[in-house]
């Protein structure tokens, strides 16, 4: 029998291996109404058998409605099963040449179910169930033992560990065009992926690193593989360790594992907000050839990045300004004033930390607005010249 090889294990060093995903529902109240919508309730599951047997849930769909995980059949194996609020525990079965079968991950809508078939050799296989074609297959990395543990809301992509030719365990992250990838690993042999954002762009797990210490990792399409204790060191300044990352929010910002906490020299489960660290631009703002108040002068910002946003800003009375909550980012920042020229500072990066000296002085004489100063500037002070307003 092949000795079948385990993350989560090293020397003498083991990490406790990942039962499930605790999944949290945020139910919405109808502001208003004067009675109680929704009652609580506790529903036992049962088994597939009715009568004998243990059951264990690992997924719901968005709604509640679709719960998934395992049970045991009339000959005690265990079986992958999907559950409806209205109907009874459905057996899911295994493949020719498989054991037992878990489910391990639901999409939203409860229509697609992801899970791993084990055989008698314990070897086990990713599959993907759907009502229109049953359980089947995923593609491998060459060797046929994987095992998926997440999927994203549409169903469409799939997460979870494979051993590659070589015989290492490496996350992966399914698509029907891509077929199954590997996500790499932080420098060292191994890897596993848990979890998966709504749509399938960050997911999350555990690798080991060039030393071989086992680090939680997140995964982005446009970063690759990148390890949570560099990333948020600034978090871990006492010593402490996010060890794996078992799942994530749908959208993509919170994340939550288990890892070392120094504060308290114990194990613990952790929850990281992963949200981007909002800073503040300070310069002054120099109107030339205007000696009247510039604090009622509006002037218009422009952040140029992946997106533009744009805003009016007062100077203070000696020209300073500040711009506030700046995600972090590069930016072109343009200025521009009713009749002064645009200035645009390039390359500003904003990293988490106050930028600060970003001073402009603009040129006066933009007399319609057109970012230039010409002629046409001249003939309408020309044709105004003399004019008196009203009082």
């Amino acid at each position: 029998m092949k000795r079948r090889i385990s993350i989560l294990r090293q020397g003498t060093q083991r990490l406790p291996r990942v039962l499930g995903v605790v999944v949290a529902l945020v139910l919405g109240l109808t502001l208003g109404l004067p009675t109680v919508l929704h009652a609580q309730s506790l529903t036992w599951l049962g088994t597939a058998t009715g009568l004998y047997g243990e059951s264990e849930a690992y997924g719901i769909s968005a709604d509640g409605s679709v719960v998934v995980g395992w049970a045991s059949d009339n000959n005690w194996f265990r079986r992958a099963f999907r559950r409806t609020r209205e109907g009874e525990m459905q057996n899911l079965g295994t493949l020719p040449g498989y054991d037992i079968s878990r489910a391990s991950a639901v999409s939203a809508d409860g229509a697609v179910v992801v899970g791993w078939m084990e055989d008698g050799n314990y070897r086990r296989r990713a599959f993907r169930w759907t009502s229109e074609g049953g359980m089947q297959t995923i593609s491998t990395l060459g060797v046929e033992d994987s095992a998926a543990y997440g999927v994203s809301a549409d169903g469409s992509i799939v997460v979870g560990a494979a051993e590659d030719v070589n015989g290492r365990r490496r996350a992966f992250r399914w698509t029907p065009a891509t077929g199954m990838q590997s996500l790499g690993t932080l420098g060292g042999p191994q890897s596993e992926a848990y979890g998966v954002s709504a749509d399938g762009s960050v997911v999350v797990g555990v690798a080991q690193d060039a030393n071989g210490r086992w680090s939680a990792f997140r995964w982005t399409i446009a970063g690759g593989m990148e390890d949570l204790n560099i990333t948020f060191a600034s978090l871990l300044a006492d010593g402490s360790v996010l060890g794996w990352a078992t799942a994530i929010s749908p959208d993509g910002r919170y994340i939550v594992g288990t890892g070392w906490n120094a504060a308290t020299k114990r194990t613990e489960a952790f929850l990281l907000d992963t949200a981007p660290s909002l800073s503040r631009i300070r310069g002054n703002i120099a109107l030339n050839n205007f000696t009247g108040d510039i604090s009622q002068v509006p002037v218009t910002v422009e952040l140029r990045g992946d997106t533009t946003r744009t805003l009016t800003i007062y100077p203070e009375t000696n020209g300073d300004y500040t711009i506030s909550d700046v995600q972090p980012g590069t930016y072109d920042i343009a200025f521009k004033a009713s009749h002064w020229l645009r200035v645009v500072v390039p390359g500003v990066v904003v990293s988490g930390v106050e930028v600060t000296g970003l001073d402009v002085a603009l040129t006066n004489g933009d007399v319609d607005g057109d970012n230039e100063v010409t002629l046409f500037d001249f003939g309408v002070l020309v044709r105004n010249f003399g004019a008196i307003g009203d009082d």
